[in-house]
Parts: structure tokens; C-alpha cells; sequence
């Protein structure tokens, strides 16, 4: 009886290493919604309810598999500080210039003059925010200049800690916690300068509470397993 709910745990482990991987690509939809709009926008713009996403098609493209992720930003105390989705093979930044009055970000291009950077550059933080506990298993971060950041030491720091990239803008997410909410901003002493200011360009996350509840009843099973054996 023991060896099959081994087994069982063997099998549930798989079955949990093994989900589906839930992606937001921020690089792709930056880029419909700019096509459909004619200007680039906040998070919230390009995933919102209103009739620019709607005719864009990106409006509620930030919940995939069930799961909603959420986006806000900070920059040392600054107010109206907006996540911001740029187009042309770029992704989700900071744009820490505020609103016009109409609520389209001050960073938009395309409709007149564009006073702020649209791109995440310490110390401006970035949050985003599952509603679920996720392990990120692929995070892929692009330049200032829009190129893949490949091969570059401490590239991004990710809830505080410093993280590098391999090839083709793939961090490496090594020793990275399981949770529902990760905060980002660049290293401000990354060499050589373009790489101080990034975006993400696409993220994909495995869901982990499925198969820990999994696990959990397994082992609540070997312990019951264990007692009857006691009172044998």
C-alpha cells in the first residue's frame, strides 16, 4: 500500500511539473494595440474594457488559462506613475510622466510630443500581480534600444535579487521563489548603459498550488498509512 501511494506521488509530481504554462506576451500585444489605436499606451489601456482595446482586440488578454495578471508601478515617491506597453518589439516598461488629461500616458508615441521614458529603469519598480501563486519559468527582457539583452551579468533584478541573461534575452531564474506577486527594475550599474534601462518582453509562469495540494494529500495519505500500521 505504501509503494502505490509512492507511486501516486511519483505520478502527481509529474502531472504538476508537467501543467501548462500560462504566457502574457507584452512585446506582441504593445504592437497590435498600436496598430488598431494609432498610439501606444498604459497597461490598463491595452488590456482595459474601453474601445481602443476592444477594437484592438488585447482587452482582457491579461488573463490566460483563468489566470489574471496585474500591473502596477512606483518611482521614488512620484505620483501618476503608469506600467507602459511600447510597441516595436519592445513590452512593458514605466512611464514615469504622467497623464493628459484625456488619460492617454504622456509617454504614447504617436500623438504629438512624448516627454517621458517608456521603458523600466531603476529607480522606477515595476509590479505585477497573479491571482494565483506562480513559479515565472521564462522571462524574456529586451533593451532601450528594443534588442534582445543576451549574455549580460545581473541584468534584472527580480523581488531584490539580481539575475543574469543568457542567449536571446532568456533570464536565467535560477533559485527564484514561487509567488503571486514579482516586483522588477533594472540594475542602475548594468554595463554598458542601454542595458540600465529595460522591458519585459514576454513572461510564462506554472501554476505550483494545484500540485502542492496534490502533494499535500499524498503525504496526509502516507501518515494515515503509517498509523495503521502502528495500531496494528
Amino acid at each position: 500500500m505504501r509503494k502505490s501511494i509512492i507511486g501516486l506521488l511519483a505520478v502527481f509530481c509529474m502531472a504538476g511539473a508537467s501543467a501548462s504554462a500560462i504566457t502574457f506576451n507584452f512585446e506582441k500585444d504593445a504592437d497590435t494595440f498600436r496598430v488598431s489605436s494609432g498610439f501606444e499606451g498604459t497597461f490598463d489601456q491595452v488590456y482595459g474594457a474601453n474601445a481602443d482595446a476592444i477594437a484592438a482586440g488585447t482587452a482582457g488578454l491579461n488573463t490566460d488559462g483563468g489566470i489574471t495578471v496585474s500591473a502596477s508601478a512606483s518611482n521614488s515617491g512620484l505620483p501618476d506613475i503608469n506600467p507602459f506597453m511600447d510597441s516595436g518589439e519592445a513590452g512593458l516598461g514605466v512611464c514615469s510622466a504622467g497623464t493628459r488629461p484625456s488619460g492617454i500616458s504622456q509617454c504614447a508615441s504617436g500623438i504629438g510630443i512624448a516627454p517621458g521614458d517608456d521603458n523600466l529603469v531603476s529607480p522606477e519598480m515595476l509590479t505585477l500581480t497573479f491571482s494565483d501563486v506562480f513559479r515565472i519559468d521564462e522571462l524574456i527582457i529586451r533593451a532601450r534600444n528594443h534588442s534582445l539583452i543576451s549574455n549580460i551579468t545581473d541584468a534584472i533584478s527580480i523581488n531584490g535579487v539580481l539575475f543574469s541573461t543568457g542567449a536571446d534575452g532568456m533570464v536565467d531564474l535560477t533559485g527564484l521563489v514561487a509567488s503571486n506577486i514579482y516586483t522588477f527594475t533594472s540594475n542602475p550599474l548594468a554595463d554598458p548603459a542601454v542595458y540600465r534601462e529595460i522591458y519585459l518582453s514576454s513572461i510564462s509562469s506554472v501554476p505550483v498550488p494545484a500540485a502542492g495540494a496534490l502533494m499535500v494529500t499524498v503525504l496526509a495519505g502516507l501518515g494515515f498509512v503509517g498509523r495503521r500500521r502502528r495500531h496494528a
